[in-house]
C-alpha cells in the first residue's frame, strides 16, 4: 500500500495535531478532575468547563509555550529529555511568577502549572503511540467538552413564575442550576434590584449580573438593593442560581438615570 509522501505541509499538520493532542489530553484531565474529584453535578461541571481559563490554558498558552520550547531546543546543544522536561516545568511556572500574588501563591499555583505542563508533554508522547488515540484526544474529546459546556443542565421541578415589567417571582419544589431575567437598559443608567429567596430545605442559592458578552458586572450594595452602572446600551441579565433548593425567589428592579 502506497503511503502519503512526508511533505513539509504534512509534517506541519502532524506537528499541529501533536500539539492539539497534548492540549486535548490536558483538558480531559482537567475535566475528569472537575467532575469526579470535586464531586460537581452536571450543571456545575458544564459551568466550570465553559470558563475561559479551562480552554485558554491548554489550547492557547499550552500550545504556544510548547512551540516556543521546541524553538529553544533547536538552539540548545543539550537536547536530552531532562532538558525538555525542565523547560516545560519552567513554562508551567511563568504565568504565576508574572501574576505575583505572593510567594506561597506562586509556589502552589506554579507547582500546579508545572504539573499541568508535564501532563501536556505526556499527552504528546502518549498519543504518538496510536493514530486513533491521537485523533480522539486532539479532536473528539475537545468537541465533546465544547458540546457539554454549551448544554444547560438546569433542573426545575414544579416551577411556577409570574413576571411584570419591574418584578419576577417563582415558586418551585426543586431548583438546581440557573434562571436568567433579561433587563434592557441604556448607557448612563443604573439598574437597581433586589433578590430575596425563601429557602424551605437548606439548599444553596445566589445571584449575579452579566452583560451581553457574558461578562460579570460589578454590583454596588445600597440599602436593601444592588446597583449596576450601565456602560452601554444593551440587555443585562440578572442570573439567579439554585443548588438543590426548594422554595421561592422574588426579584424586583428599577432603572434610573445616573444624574
Amino acid at each position: 500500500m502506497e503511503t502519503m509522501p512526508n511533505t513539509p505541509f504534512r509534517k506541519t499538520i502532524l506537528y499541529l495535531i501533536s500539539k492539539l493532542s497534548g492540549a486535548g489530553f490536558l483538558a480531559s484531565i482537567f475535566a475528569v478532575y472537575v467532575l469526579l474529584v470535586t464531586e460537581m453535578d452536571w450543571f456545575e461541571f458544564s459551568e466550570a468547563i465553559s470558563g475561559w481559563f479551562f480552554w485558554v490554558m491548554p489550547f492557547v498558552y499550552g500550545i504556544v509555550s510548547s512551540m516556543i520550547i521546541d524553538l529553544i531546543k533547536l538552539k540548545l546543544s543539550n537536547k536530552r529529555r531532562s532538558t525538555e522536561i525542565g523547560l516545560y516545568i519552567l513554562f508551567g511556572f511563568i504565568p504565576f511568577i508574572i501574576y505575583m500574588e505572593g510567594i506561597m501563591f506562586t509556589i502552589i499555583a506554579g507547582s500546579i502549572g508545572a504539573a499541568s505542563a508535564l501532563l501536556f508533554l505526556f499527552g504528546i508522547y502518549l498519543t504518538k503511540q496510536s493514530k486513533i488515540l491521537r485523533y480522539v484526544v486532539a479532536f473528539v474529546i475537545p468537541i465533546v467538552l465544547i458540546i457539554m459546556a454549551n448544554i444547560d443542565f438546569t433542573t426545575k421541578v414544579n416551577w411556577k413564575e409570574e413576571q411584570t415589567n419591574l418584578s419576577y417571582q417563582a415558586t418551585f419544589d426543586y431548583f438546581n442550576g440557573k434562571h436568567e431575567i433579561p433587563i434592557e437598559a441604556q448607557q448612563g443608567q443604573i439598574i437597581l434590584f433586589s433578590v430575596e429567596f425563601t429557602n424551605e430545605n437548606g439548599g444553596g442559592h445566589g445571584y449575579h449580573v452579566r452583560n451581553r458578552l457574558d461578562n460579570y458586572m460589578g454590583m454596588e450594595e445600597t440599602v436593601n438593593q444592588h446597583a449596576v452602572e450601565v456602560p452601554e446600551d444593551g440587555i443585562y441579565r440578572i442570573i439567579i442560581n439554585g443548588d438543590g433548593i426548594k422554595g421561592k425567589v422574588e426579584v424586583d428592579w428599577e432603572i434610573r438615570d445616573n444624574n
